[in-house]
């Protein structure tokens, strides 16, 4: 009697917590499985669980056959499945908030275990028979298994977004009514330390000596030059932030030691012998025709892994202690500051109005690509972030109107964004706010660093920002970042020309800059990519790239590889700009592995067909300027040549359409060669 009453209360022990687990987990479940759009991966681990169980029960032996047992089983394992569910749910997303991936997978890993554990437990204990060692260790194998089934299986399912790809480049054809023709080239402050520690080392401080960085740009096409005053650290004097010449002479920083001694130019320059290096910059600028701006980085993050580095600040270990940073979830962005936070804010409007009322120039850039990523825009409310920023650009473009007032000249704003207009406001930034109220000037539209990006919608932002004038960012890095990826001329010239053809105002250069002495590219992007002047009487080179950074949720352009079959045939659209109808258009496309008779390959550009003018190669660049084989479409890509024939003129926007009939091929890379005739 006795014995049967403990059974009794071990039953009703059991089932409460198996209610329990049922009623939690219930409701993670539906959470991370519905919400969360990714039912495929945990139903494969509900059908991996569910067989690791029919193991336990055949492990069980004698007890396989009774019903009581299975029936049981069946119950107490779908109530801890689903206690299980909700409890990683928690851990991942809530706790560890998506970010510790491996701590994560080892706790659902012991959950799970612990699911078939106390399945296993519950049947046994209805029929009355102890757990046995064997079915235990079953078990832990069995929750190892299905844990990672859904890390493992991730690659091979297609990703869901809760905003698909919208496609915004409009098919248009012949030049715009006023193209643009500016050339701006933005200057990394890194790119001059070096050279500055050299100046003040060598002791000649002349004018013309200390104007030597300048004059580089003199007589090119390069019409503005934009100087990155503000990283982490700031290079000129400052009230509101830490001045980079003071880390010359310091030893300590965050209680490591430190030697920043080789970075001693602007401490020598500014505090020995001083000399404003940048007020002389920009004077020099105004006496060569060309106009001088100051660039802010409003969230420059580099270094986030390191003790110590020499580009950061106060502000930095500041803000990471008062937990003024948008926090852990973002990886590497995770220090960024969150302009949520009243204090940022003030201490950034303090000091652009600072540099403003210092230095006289033509124009002031907040750089908000790097980084964009101001707000915990993940979890903060989208119309709230909205408004703070929009609040932070009327105080900042107040501050430019006393800049005007106390230089006495106009002082334009400008403001570099990421490539999408409504993918901007996701991170909180509302252009077409500030276009209604008239708080900026210019926008650059650009990729962040890892690509070109080949298909910008700069036509879509000329059309709804038409107070505004857009200029088109290009970087120098072509499909992402690495070795023998540098843009050459050619490459540039075409990503210039499909954008001027677009309507942007300007070609704006990012990572371009020459520290103290032109390299052969520059000189050749500063002399031919200014205007479609100067860009269509010679050779140009369209390669379709990515888009390297995107909101959460949001698909972003990605367009290769694409599966090639016979038929229905691949599409895929470039948007090359104007061609002239004397021009030769070659197009070059790369596959992961030669197809099975390459030759059979049938291409299309606008209706118009192809010819096959067998294998080839295209040619990248490193930094050095040594050309590399095949660097931009990737080691043992197969690359071929098909030729346009002459006819009538194409439009900016060209549709190729290919197929296999030799079979299936996966197509990687892809590029539209144009060379005008003479």
């Amino acid at each position: 009697m006795k014995q049967n009453d403990r059974f009794r209360r071990e039953q009703t022990i059991l089932y409460v917590i198996l209610a329990a687990a049922l009623a939690f987990g219930g409701v993670g479940a539906f959470l991370r499985t519905f919400l969360n759009w990714a039912p495929v991966p945990y139903a494969v681990s509900v059908a991996v669980l569910a067989l690791s169980f029919a193991a336990l029960v055949w492990v069980r032996g004698k007890a396989a056959g009774k019903p009581r047992a299975i029936v049981g089983a069946a119950v107490a394992f779908a109530c801890f499945l689903a206690g299980a569910f909700g409890l990683t749910f928690l851990i991942n997303n809530v706790i560890l908030r998506a970010v510790h991936a491996d701590i994560a997978a080892c706790i659902m890993a012991g959950v799970f275990s612990l699911a078939i554990l106390g399945a296993a437990a519950a049947a046994l204990a209805v029929s009355g028979k102890p757990l046995p060692v064997r079915a235990g260790v079953a078990a832990v194998c069995a929750g190892l298994l299905a844990a990672n089934a859904p890390a493992a299986l991730k690659p091979l399912l297609p990703e869901k977004y809760d905003h698909p790809f919208e496609n915004k480049i409009a098919e248009t054809s012949g030049l715009p009514d006023a193209p643009g023709e500016k050339l701006i080239v933005n200057l990394d402050d890194s790119h001059w330390w070096g050279w500055l520690t050299a100046l003040a080392d060598g002791g000649d401080l002349s004018d013309e000596a200390v104007n030597a960085y300048v004059m580089q740009y003199a007589d090119t096409g390069v019409t503005d030059l934009i100087f990155n005053i503000l990283a982490q650290t700031s290079d000129v004097p400052t009230e509101a932030l830490t001045f980079r010449g003071d880390l010359y002479g310091q030893t300590e920083q965050n209680g490591l030691p430190v030697d920043y001694s080789p970075y001693r130019g602007l401490s020598l320059l500014y505090k020995e012998y001083g000399v404003d290096i940048f007020a002389k910059w920009f004077e020099r600028c105004r006496e060569v025709g060309i106009r001088p701006w100051i660039s802010l980085r409003m969230n420059d993050c580099h270094d986030p892994d390191e003790d110590t580095s020499v580009l950061r600040g106060d502000l930095f270990y500041t803000a990471r202690e008062n937990g003024w940073t948008i926090g852990e979830e973002y990886g590497y962005y995770r220090n960024c500051f969150n302009y949520a936070v009243p204090e940022i804010r003030e201490i950034m409007l303090r000091y652009t109005r600072e540099q403003l009322m210092q230095y006289d120039v033509y124009g002031l850039e907040l750089d908000f690509m790097r980084e964009i990523y101001c707000f915990d825009y993940l979890n903060a409310d989208q119309d709230e972030i909205v408004s703070v920023m929009n609040g932070y650009m009327r105080d900042t473009a107040a501050i430019v109107k006393e800049a005007e007032a106390h230089w006495g000249h106009p002082i334009r704003l400008a403001v570099r964004l990421m490539r999408d207009l409504d993918e901007c406001r996701v991170f909180g930034f509302d252009p077409l706010q500030w276009q209604q109220e008239g708080l900026v000037d210019v926008i650059t539209v650009t990729p962040r660093f890892d690509t070109c990006d080949s298909a910008m919608p700069i036509a879509d932002w000329v059309r709804r920002l038409p107070d505004v004038e857009i200029w088109a960012g290009i970087e120098t890095n072509v499909c992402h970042a690495g070795e023998g990826m540098s843009a050459t001329a050619e490459v540039v010239r075409g990503y210039a020309a499909q954008y001027l053809t677009a309507g942007a105002k300007g070609t704006y250069l990012f990572n371009y800059m020459s520290a103290g002495e032109v390299q052969a590219r520059e000189a050749e992007v500063y002399d031919t990519c200014r205007s479609l002047e100067s860009i269509l009487p010679l050779p140009r080179r369209h390669i379709v790239t990515r888009q390297d950074l995107c909101p959460k949720g949001w698909e972003p352009y990605d367009p290769l590889p694409l599966r090639v079959k016979k038929n229905p045939p691949a599409v895929l659209q470039v948007e090359t700009g104007y061609i002239p109808e004397n021009a030769r258009v070659e197009v070059y496309l790369g596959f992961a592995s030669a197809p099975a008779s390459p030759e059979s390959l049938s291409l299309e550009v606008c209706g118009r067909e192809c010819a096959f003018a067998g294998e080839s190669t295209v040619m990248g660049r490193n930094e050095n300027g040594t050309s590399v084989e095949n660097s931009y479409c990737g080691e043992g890509t197969a690359v071929f040549r098909f030729d346009l024939p002459a006819g009538e003129p194409l439009p900016n926007l060209l549709t190729l359409s290919l197929s296999s009939p030799g079979g299936s091929a996966k197509l990687t890379y892809a590029e539209v060669r144009v060379e005008p005739q003479q």
